[in-house]
């Protein structure tokens, strides 16, 4: 929703791009706090009134973005934010307990969920730019969380089985058993916290700042800028719609690559478009591309960790946030401070690619091959 709206917040606010990428990082740096703090939630709570909780917040946040003060807008979006880091770990990892045999499908179906929200939202706001109530789309979403809420707290639902892996692999290991999977583990995990950082950063990159460089390339009286985000979302969401079916004839190692790969092709055509029409193809071809990553990064997680996915999550997911806090933010520093502007910033999504991109060819592909 931030990528949206950030054109109307920042005229309210008359923020530079360089201040408006403080409100990504506001938004991320409370998400990495709660995110860091949902191992505990979900241990002292359980996943249900973990997930009650993180609406609330949401709620809450949503509700008050519309402030004529940039001080309480950042406040608002902080809650929010902290609402999103503790949703996240919280949903995803309980449906992966919940499907231990094809994790990765089954996170593709949640997120797919998701990202309705990310491309109806842009649509919305598309429609009610002209007439100058685009804020209103925040309170239909905080009225939406307050319903989920109260939907999830009389719900019923099934047990999560407990997952296959053993419990107790390090304490039945030899010695040097158990330092060879101690240093598995540390390295999966430090792996992971690069998967997670990156993607986060650099979907959000694209999806946040992907509106104003379409903006500043369009013509007087076109709205094409703001239907651009949607384009990206909708994507996405044909992406994550699509990867299950994908999956039972492709490893999900192979569904990364080949998703990066055109994710990659996607950015290159955003850096060399001169109008609006050629971002939006950019920016389709860089969602759908991205589409299955995360689930994909998901789904390692629950299977490399087993039951101590939790405790691994409280370290791994704060990744995102951060990564959602600081890589929006270069972008908006490198526009602001380079002299060439926002082509140049939204570079650094492009790299985020190939990194990841380097990741999954690399370690990912030889732990695969280890295991098989």
């Amino acid at each position: 929703m931030l990528g949206p709206l950030l054109p109307l917040l920042a005229a309210r606010w008359r923020l530079s791009d360089f201040d408006a990428g403080y409100l990504f990082t506001a938004e991320f740096l409370a998400s990495l706090i709660t995110s860091a703090a949902s191992g505990v939630f979900i241990s002292r709570i359980g996943y249900r009134w973990a997930l009650f909780c993180s609406l609330v917040l949401m709620a809450v946040g949503v509700a008050m973005l519309d402030q004529k003060s940039w001080q309480l807008g950042m406040t608002a979006v902080c809650i929010y934010g902290a609402g999103f880091g503790l949703s996240s770990p919280t949903g995803n990892l309980w449906i992966a307990e919940m499907n231990p045999e094809r994790p990765a499908a089954a996170l593709n179906l949640v997120n797919f969920s998701w990202g309705i929200g990310a491309v109806g939202a842009p649509l919305a706001i598309a429609a009610l730019e002209r007439s100058g109530h685009m804020i209103w789309i925040a309170y239909a979403t905080s009225a939406a969380a307050f319903a989920l809420c109260a939907w999830l707290a009389f719900a019923t639902f099934a047990v999560a089985p407990v997952p296959a892996k053993a419990q107790t692999l390090l304490d039945a290991a030899t010695e040097p058993e158990r330092m060879r999977v101690l240093r598995r583990q540390f390295y999966s995990a430090l792996v992971l916290c690069v998967l997670f950082f990156t993607y986060v950063g650099t979907e959000t990159s694209i999806g946040g700042w992907v509106t104003v460089h379409a903006r500043r390339l369009s013509v007087s009286g076109s709205t094409l800028w703001a239907v651009v985000p949607a384009i990206f979302w909708g994507a996405l969401l044909l992406g994550r719609a699509s990867a299950p079916v994908l999956l039972r004839r492709i490893r999900q190692n192979n569904l990364a690559v080949g998703g990066l790969i055109v994710a990659l092709a996607g950015m290159a055509c955003i850096l060399a478009a001169h109008s609006p029409q050629l971002i939006a193809a950019g920016a389709g071809f860089a969602g759908f591309g991205l589409a299955s990553v995360y689930p994909i990064n998901l789904a390692l997680l629950a299977q490399w960790f087993g039951a101590r996915a939790p405790k691994a999550g409280s370290v791994i997911f704060p990744a995102s946030g951060l990564g959602g806090a600081v890589l929006p933010w270069l972008v908006g520093l490198t526009s602001t401070y380079s002299g060439v502007g926002l082509r140049l910033g939204l570079a650094i999504p492009l790299l985020g690619i190939i990194l990841m991109l380097a990741l999954y060819l690399t370690y990912v592909r030889r732990i695969k091959t280890e295991a098989a």
